[in-house]
């Protein structure tokens, strides 16, 4: 994963990808098509979007996000 803290994962015909977009516009992250980028939905089990992931300062991974299917972790 990059330097970012935060990486969204969208697509870009997922309306709830473009509400998150909307109502956080100065949200300083990393976008990630997952179609676009295949390899990081398989590496992180991405099965629906949005997902907000945040890294932590050991690398470790957590789904902050899962506005798909309305949870958060």
């Amino acid at each position: 994963m990059s330097e970012n803290k935060l990486v969204l994962l969208t697509t870009e015909s997922c309306g709830h990808c473009k509400t998150i977009k909307e109502h956080f516009p100065d949200l300083e992250c990393k976008v990630l098509s997952t179609q676009e980028d295949m390899a990081a939905c398989k590496q992180f089990g991405i099965m629906a979007v949005p997902v907000l992931m945040v890294r932590g300062d050991d690398d470790t991974i957590m789904r902050a996000i899962e506005a798909a299917n309305g949870t958060s972790k």
